[in-house]
Formats: C-alpha cells, sequence, structure tokens
C-alpha cells in the first residue's frame, strides 16, 4: 500500500497517540528510529515529503515499539495484579 501524503500524516498521529499511551515510549522510539523529532515533525506537518524508504522505516520502528511496549505492560500488570492478590491476601488472614 502506498501512502499518500495526508494518509502518512494520519499515521503518525496515529503512531503516536498509541506510543504516547506508554511510558517513556516516545523516548523509545526516537532511540531506535534514524531521523529526529524535528525531522518527523515537518513530516507531520506536510512540510516534507519523506521518501517511501523513510516511510517504511518510520512505519516498522513504531510498530515495533508499539509491539515491545505492549509485552512490556502485560507483564508490568501480570506482576502488579500478582502482588495485589498478594497483599490482599496477607490483610484478610
Amino acid at each position: 500500500m502506498k501512502a499518500t501524503t495526508e494518509n502518512f500524516m494520519q499515521l503518525i498521529d496515529d503512531a503516536f497517540a498509541k506510543i504516547n499511551r506508554f511510558e517513556d515510549g516516545n523516548t523509545l522510539f526516537y532511540s531506535r528510529f534514524h531521523k529526529s523529532r524535528a525531522v518527523v515533525s515537518t513530516w507531520k506537518s506536510g512540510k516534507v515529503i519523506p521518501s517511501e524508504t523513510d516511510k517504511g522505516l518510520f512505519l516498522k520502528t513504531a510498530s515495533d515499539v508499539i509491539k515491545e511496549l505492549k509485552v512490556k505492560k502485560e507483564a508490568k500488570d501480570k506482576e502488579n495484579n500478582k502482588l495485589l492478590s498478594e497483599f490482599t491476601s496477607l490483610l484478610s488472614a
């Protein structure tokens, strides 16, 4: 699928809406992406049209980061639920 400029601008918005829901998600994304925040901002505003290669790298990086963050959050939630259960059982004993 070839993303038009408007579609890609929306994909950027959607990606960061999801990434920013996670603690340190934005920092993780930019630690892995080869372009600066300023460059991505110019793409988002439509001032600069990224190459197809850059679009692909953005999408791959965003996807990988979102997957990783979801796995970490699920593990953290599971651990917190376990701790809460243990704590609750100790209070009721």
